[in-house]
């Protein structure tokens, strides 16, 4: 398939879609995206940095569960130094 016709199938398949999946969609492209970027800087630099750590560990959801979980301690729970 050309890229012509990858993007004519593709916006065909859209339109068929309901709000929900197309939000569904646009995440996954959001995600291959960022994905494209840090892998693009990782081929670029001696190093990986730590923001790019920090995306990979984003993108990637292992962390997800907690943005379900209670916040366990405020600031007055600790002591000023």
């Amino acid at each position: 398939m050309t890229i012509t016709e990858i993007r004519q199938t593709i916006h065909q398949e859209i339109n068929q879609l309901s709000e929900e999946k197309l939000n569904q969609v646009l995440q996954f492209i959001h995600q291959v995206n960022q994905e494209n970027n840090i892998n693009h800087a990782l081929t670029n630099t001696p190093e990986i940095t730590t923001q790019e750590i920090m995306a990979l560990a984003d993108i990637g959801g292992s962390f997800n569960f907690l943005n379900n979980e209670l916040d366990l301690y405020t600031l007055e729970d600790g002591k000023f130094v």
